[in-house]
């Protein structure tokens, strides 16, 4: 079962992803910023983050640089309802693998999850 930790400052979002993702058989925890979100990555590294990009003390963007620095490997997900071109390619510069947009589409939001995590689960066959 693949783990994703959902970080973002919005309380009823987290809760709403959180359920979407367990509905679909996902191990899922949160947290409400970037800071607490290094905090639970360095103590156990998900298989994936699903991260927004506006938040209080750490903002996704640093946070998606720190998470560079623990693990180069963890896919990052950023989700923003101002996902402007300029903002897009500066994730991509920090290290966020993709983006999507808010109001997440669970549709949507699962065909990129998937994506990104059969591609580690590929890498993670290879190298047994």
């Amino acid at each position: 079962m693949s783990k994703i930790l959902v970080i973002d400052d919005e309380k009823s979002i987290r809760n709403v992803l959180k359920d979407v993702l367990e509905y679909e058989k996902y191990q899922v925890d949160t947290a409400e910023n970037g800071k607490k979100g290094l905090e639970k990555i360095k103590n156990e590294p998900p298989d994936l983050v699903l991260c927004d990009i506006k938040m209080p003390e750490m903002d996704g963007f640093e946070a998606s640089k720190q998470i560079r620095k623990l693990n180069k490997h963890i896919p990052i997900i950023a989700q923003s309802a101002y996902a402007m071109p300029v903002e897009i390619e500066k994730g991509y510069l920090l290290g966020i693998n993709d983006y999507i947009t808010k109001p997440v589409n669970p549709k949507k939001l699962l065909s990129v999850l998937n994506k990104y995590l059969e591609h580690n689960q590929k890498n993670k066959d290879i190298k047994r």
